[in-house]
């Protein structure tokens, strides 16, 4: 990005934190969507979509290091790898202190509290800014949703994807980041002792694929996640596989579902702004299914046999005979 797109976007983040804020303190809030979802599962597509179908302003990942949520620098400090940064989920909702509680707060009364502009990475128009409905996006809220249901009345919707397209999209990933440098036994026990609300099986699941190979360590934090938002009442989960074959559809199912009504036709066959080069354009069955063929069969199995040891519903829901045959 040359300097004048530089300046011209940091402009642009600014009058948007102002216009946002101004937005949030004299306008009450006509609705809000929460969409979660772990990496590569098209949660950006999704959100894209619902904003403008709901006519809402977008708030993208408040909880990424980018965004500076405060429970990063409480636990990190300054002194660990950005990736482990990146790739830190919060187990529970104990982890939140006042200050993390009150970030989130004004997250969810419509601006980002700091004057990151990373949550604005999917604003157009200043016009957004005024909007008084909502689409927030995390990939780091899993575990967190009951407790953003409760606390702020609405119905969490996840999006979940093929594990194995998970990995396959990794691996087509340009990121400043990536997992082979994420340590999550060592990451997570800088909190140690854990929360009395993590799971013994959860802390389990982290010390024993923690350390291991980039495809396996993806692949189980991928079922722990996903099995804690199974274990969590009230959440809405929708299949990206789902969303994007019938999308006039499912958008609206998912809509209803959420409790929200859509104000304008869905516009559903634009790349996201994170859609990586090399995947933009392409058609639903190549987005589908490409990962059988750039993951071999050995591949396959491994992402597998982790999810079944971690999750053996979801390797149900997701490698069972009668889901080959569907997909």
């Amino acid at each position: 990005m040359s300097r004048i797109a530089n300046i011209k976007r940091e402009l642009f983040c600014t009058l948007s934190f102002i216009l946002d804020r101004a937005a949030a303190e004299f306008a009450p809030l006509q609705g809000t969507l929460l969409i979660n979802g772990f990496w590569r599962s098209g949660t950006t597509w999704v959100q894209e979509v619902l904003a403008r179908a709901y006519e809402a302003k977008t708030i993208f990942e408040p909880m990424a290091p980018s965004s500076q949520f405060p429970l990063q620098e409480r636990i990190f400090g300054k002194e660990v790898p950005q990736a482990w940064r990146e790739a830190y989920i919060p187990l529970s909702a104990d982890d939140l202190g006042l200050e993390d509680v009150r970030y989130l707060d004004k997250v969810f009364r419509g601006y980002n509290p700091t004057r990151s502009g990373f949550p604005y990475l999917c604003r157009k128009t200043y016009a957004e800014c005024l909007s008084r409905r909502l689409v927030i996006k995390f990939v780091r809220a899993h575990c967190l949703l009951g407790f953003m249901s409760e606390r702020y009345g609405l119905t969490p919707v996840n999006i979940s994807r093929h594990p194995c397209a998970i990995v396959a999209s990794f691996n087509n990933t340009d990121w400043s980041w990536y997992f082979s440098d994420v340590d999550l036994d060592r990451m997570y026990h800088r909190m140690d002792p854990y929360s009395d609300a993590v799971a013994e099986r959860d802390r389990d699941t982290i010390r024993q694929y923690g350390n291991a190979a980039p495809m396996i360590k993806i692949s189980a934090l991928w079922a722990l996640m996903e099995r804690r938002v199974a274990d969590t009442p009230g959440v809405v989960s929708m299949r990206y596989e789902d969303l994007a074959r019938d999308p006039r559809r499912r958008f609206v199912e998912l809509a209803q579902r959420a409790g929200v009504t859509l104000q304008h036709p869905l516009e559903t066959e634009n790349d996201s702004p994170v859609t990586v080069e090399g995947r933009k354009g392409v058609d639903i069955d190549a987005r589908l299914n490409s990962w059988r063929h750039t993951l071999n069969d050995d591949e396959q199995q491994v992402i597998r046999r982790v999810v079944e040891a971690i999750w053996p519903e979801g390797a149900e829901a997701w490698f069972g005979a009668e889901q080959e045959s569907v997909q």
